[in-house]
């Protein structure tokens, strides 16, 4: 097995579970703002704010929105969808989850287990598309924060994966050298195909055996099995 230094991870849903934290500050605020007299089913809202999400999330990474019209239009979308026509009860909303999420504190199962076993051998490291105070939030609140050496954000480096730039800019504020480093993520085009792009090695988090046009370097179906590669 090839000898590596440096171990760069996707954040949301490699170690922070988005799906489960970002349900849980829905739920929440469905209750809160009492949806349901608005005629919306709980499910119907988590089911729409993922898909609808995704879609956006996808249009940013290859810079076809941006955080402004991401933040500001997300919920607006989402309630027009669910047939609630009230931007401003949207804004309010989405405000609000924003406070609320980010402080959720459920990680991907094993998540922990794997860092304190890689933390002695390796230096670890953040790419993440996500905002720059969020992303610290995340860290922060989950207590992911002190395996992390350097921690790259898409606003910080001035691109998004799968964009070379931003696994190059990754590099070099970490120190490290492409040959000696490997990233691990659960996207298949964002983190694994951004990293082939660059000359990195990779490891596939792959939960669901979702099928790729490409053959990763490593392909695992849970967090504990990428110690059987480091």
């Amino acid at each position: 097995m090839k000898k590596y230094k440096h171990i760069f991870f996707d954040l949301d849903d490699t170690l922070w579970d988005f799906k489960k934290n970002s349900c849980e500050a829905l739920s929440y605020l469905f209750e809160k703002y009492s949806l349901e007299n608005h005629g919306i089913q709980e499910k119907s809202l988590l089911d729409t704010f993922h898909s609808i999400n995704d879609r956006l999330w996808k249009q940013y990474s290859f810079g076809k929105i941006d955080k402004e019209f991401l933040r500001s239009n997300r919920f607006k979308m989402i309630f027009r969808e669910l047939g609630y026509e009230n931007d401003e009860e949207a804004i309010k909303f989405g405000h609000e989850y924003l406070s609320v999420c980010p402080f959720n504190k459920n990680l991907v199962e094993g998540a922990i287990d794997l860092l304190d076993y890689l933390s002695p051998k390796y230096k670890l490291h953040v790419i993440t598309n996500g905002f720059e105070e969020i992303a610290h939030i995340k860290l922060q609140s989950s207590g992911l924060e002190k395996y992390f050496n350097q921690v790259i954000t898409s606003e910080k480096a001035g691109a998004k994966k799968p964009a070379r730039k931003i696994f190059e800019f990754a590099l070099q504020t970490s120190n490290a050298l492409v040959h000696d480093s490997i990233m691990i993520g659960n996207d298949s085009i964002a983190d694994i195909k951004g990293a082939l792009d660059v000359g990195m090695d990779q490891i596939y988090f792959n939960p669901y055996s979702q099928e790729m046009e490409f053959l990763p370097a490593f392909q695992v179906n849970s967090l504990k099995e990428v110690m059987n590669y480091l």
